[in-house]
């Protein structure tokens, strides 16, 4: 990536871009530093969505699952876990988790 490229890249307001693109797509022109900067940020994106997967699972596989006083703290960590499966679901575009 260039220099004058990278420069053009931090000036890209992303969520203004990613907005106007959702509002009308046909019209909305995207320069080259636009839509490298809307790649930059999707990938970002995904690593810390893969990053939060990865410690919903852990923390859901070291939990002892019992019904001790800390059974609530341990349901909202099931839940969340949940959570964090099925927008990774959404954003992989599809409803079945990933074979381990």
């Amino acid at each position: 990536m260039t220099a004058d490229l990278t420069s053009h890249v931090a000036q890209v307001d992303v969520l203004d871009l990613a907005g106007r693109i959702i509002t009308n797509p046909r019209r909305a022109s995207i320069s080259t530093a636009g839509g490298l900067a809307l790649a930059l940020a999707l990938e970002s994106a995904w690593e810390v969505a893969l990053e939060a997967e990865i410690l919903a699972n852990a923390l859901e596989m070291t939990m002892p699952w019992s019904e001790e006083p800390d059974a609530e703290h341990q349901e909202r960590v099931a839940i969340t876990a949940g959570r964090i499966r099925d927008l990774m679901a959404a954003i992989r575009n599809n409803t079945q988790p990933p074979t381990e």
